[in-house]
C-alpha cells in the first residue's frame, strides 16, 4: 500500500463501510481477508507478490478484480433471508464503491447475519453459512465457530469507516 501503485486500491477493511452493530459479524465474516488487497488485475497482483518476496517482507492476500469470484448463497437458501432473526447477507450490510464489489462478494457474499446462535439452529445449522451478531461462525459443512472474544474492543476501535 505504501508504495502507491497503479492498480492497488486498499484493504476490504479500509474501503468498506459498515454499522456498528453489525462490525463485529462482519469482521469475523472476513477472517484474514479484512486485510485482502483489493487490485486491478491479476498482473498487479503478480507485481506486488514479486516485490514482497524481492524484498523479504511477507505474505498478503490479493483479490483482482478481473479474477476473483463471487461466493452467493444458493437460489434454494433465499427464503432464509426472510425469517425471524435474520438481519440479511453479510455483503448486504456492507457498503462499498461497487467497483468492488466482486471482491466484496467473494469475503462476505454467501453468509448470512443471524441474531444469535438459537436464530441460526432455528435457521438450520448446514443450511448456509452464518454468523451471529457476537462473532458466533457457523459453517455450512456444520462446524460452529464461537465463545468469548477478549479482544472484541479491538475490532471496534478507532474505526472511521464506521457508520455514524
Amino acid at each position: 500500500m505504501e508504495l502507491s501503485l497503479p492498480g492497488v486500491y486498499g484493504t476490504i477493511e479500509n474501503l468498506g463501510n459498515i454499522k456498528p452493530e453489525y462490525q463485529v459479524a462482519i469482521e469475523v465474516v472476513a477472517g484474514s481477508k479484512l486485510q485482502a488487497i483489493i487490485v486491478e488485475n491479476d498482473y498487479v497482483a503478480e507485481e506486488c507478490i514479486n516485490y514482497l518476496r524481492k524484498n523479504k517482507i511477507g505474505t498478503a492476500i490479493f483479490l483482482p478484480l478481473n479474477r476473483i469470484r463471487a461466493r452467493e448463497l444458493r437460489i434454494t437458501d433465499k427464503d432464509v433471508l426472510k425469517m425471524q432473526g435474520v438481519h440479511g447477507l453479510a455483503l448486504e450490510l456492507v457498503k462499498f464503491d461497487n467497483k468492488y464489489r466482486n471482491a466484496f462478494a467473494h469475503v462476505y457474499g454467501n453468509t448470512i447475519v443471524a441474531d444469535n446462535i438459537e436464530s441460526c439452529r432455528k435457521l438450520g445449522i448446514g443450511r448456509a453459512r452464518m454468523v451471529t451478531l457476537e462473532g458466533d461462525l457457523i459453517e455450512r459443512g456444520g462446524a460452529m465457530i464461537g465463545g468469548y472474544r477478549k479482544n472484541i474492543i479491538n475490532l471496534v476501535k478507532n474505526r472511521n469507516r464506521v457508520f455514524p
